[in-house]
């Protein structure tokens, strides 16, 4: 394949990635769906070819290479569409005079889900996964949901509710939050996490990408609890412009909205607090 065909092939891939966040950003239950998807199935692959994968069968539930499964002894069925995801180009370079791994580019590859392979008499068993550890529940009520949020983001920074809010700076050492209705409070919650998380130290990002991915992950933690998240869409059409780069954006908001769900290993998560009721 020529190179300018190769091209082609990936900007193609980015654009889908782009216009599938798009989608997301419009249809909070199709957001919903995504988030679920990705947690089931492939919690392990980058938010990127989550995306890939899910534009291109959102009913895929585990993913090879045709060798692969040659190898796991499946055949891929005659005439099988295959997925294509994005496979980082890795290289190695020195940072003042330490070694470190960087992204050159990307190649694409094609890959079938398991529904698309017939087992041959050598197919090794595929293990089922469970996945009632970290299943959703929408059934608190909405003080109990803002209560336990605080909680998880006081593991990182003190987080204090105020009548009214002063001027805000970088690098502070707290969150406030000015008092409001609890759905209002756990957006601006949620909203102050992801800058915490993500944009305190760093001077690189335009306003519009920061705001961005906080309204972002406003919205997935709106989304995920049916909340009522229509002013963060309006947001979001406020800061959005041609400089933000959206696939970017989705990618630190879903993994922030992540951290704070699930939580890390030393620190709990939101759904650990839930289903310890």
């Amino acid at each position: 394949m020529e190179s300018k065909d190769l091209l082609k092939i990936i900007d193609g891939l980015k654009e889908n990635i782009n216009d599938k966040i798009k989608d997301f950003l419009e249809n909070s239950q199709e957001l919903k769906e995504f988030i679920e998807f990705r947690r089931n199935n492939f919690y392990d692959y980058s938010i990127r070819n989550n995306i890939l994968i899910y534009k291109q069968d959102s009913e895929a539930t585990m993913i090879a290479g045709f060798k692969k499964w040659q190898e796991l002894g499946y055949t891929v069925n005659k005439g099988a569409k295959a997925i294509k995801i994005l496979v980082p180009l890795i290289s190695k370079r020195n940072n003042e005079g330490k070694e470190e791994q960087y992204v050159y580019g990307y190649k694409y590859a094609n890959v079938f889900d398991i529904k698309q392979t017939t087992p041959t008499d050598k197919a090794v068993t595929i293990p089922t996964i469970d996945i009632n550890l970290k299943k959703g529940s929408t059934k608190y009520k909405i003080t109990e949901l803002f209560k336990k949020s605080k909680e998880i983001v006081e593991q990182y920074i003190p987080v204090h509710i105020v009548k009214e809010l002063g001027v805000e700076k970088e690098n502070t050492d707290s969150i406030e939050i000015k008092k409001d209705s609890f759905v209002a409070m756990s957006g601006a919650l949620v909203h102050k996490f992801i800058h915490y998380f993500n944009h305190n130290e760093n001077t690189e990002k335009s306003q519009n990408q920061k705001e961005i991915e906080a309204d972002i992950g406003a919205m997935l933690y709106g989304s995920y609890f049916n909340l009522d998240v229509s002013d963060v869409y309006k947001s979001i059409a406020l800061w959005k412009n041609e400089s933000v780069r959206l696939d970017e954006a989705f990618d630190v908001a879903l993994s922030s909205f992540e951290e704070l769900l699930y939580g890390s290993m030393n620190k709990k998560g939101l759904i650990d607090l839930i289903e310890e009721e």
